[in-house]
């Protein structure tokens, strides 16, 4: 039994509830975890996130979105909705985009989940997940 979880400390907290409920919820015995910083996703993962924009920017201008006209407008509309964290001092928050490259493998697997789920929700696709064969035909 092996299980991969997402947890990122932040400012000396971490910010992973799943897997602290994960470990509650483990019948009694031993376990061995394995701790260890997340590389950067995978070449795998970014082919696949530039194998599906171009079905992104086809959806979203079917929506409406004229001003998606490329598969960088698409990219730039992934971003903001699933590639953004907030910066604090405690009074004020700044939105920030953060850049699709420096992407943990975990994280972006994460982001791959959710940004399929859209895909089927909002825009009425499918999304193969990430190590998958897939075609795409024009």
């Amino acid at each position: 039994m092996s299980k991969d979880f997402i947890a990122i400390k932040n400012h000396g907290e971490w910010k992973s509830k799943s897997f602290s409920e994960y470990l509650k919820s483990l019948p009694d015995g031993r376990y061995k975890i394995t701790i260890s910083k997340s590389d950067k996703r995978t070449l795998a993962q970014s082919d696949w996130f530039h194998a599906v924009l171009p079905a992104i920017k086809d959806a979203l201008r079917g929506a409406g979105f004229n001003d998606v006209r490329s598969n960088d407008d698409a990219k730039e509309v992934v971003k903001a909705l699933f590639f953004k964290k907030e910066i604090t001092n405690g009074i004020e928050v700044i939105p920030v985009i953060k850049g699709t490259s420096a992407t943990s493998k975990l994280d972006f697997s994460a982001r791959a989940d959710e940004i399929i789920q859209w895909g089927r929700e909002y825009l009425n696709i499918d999304i193969a997940p990430p190590g998958k064969q897939f075609e795409f035909f024009e």
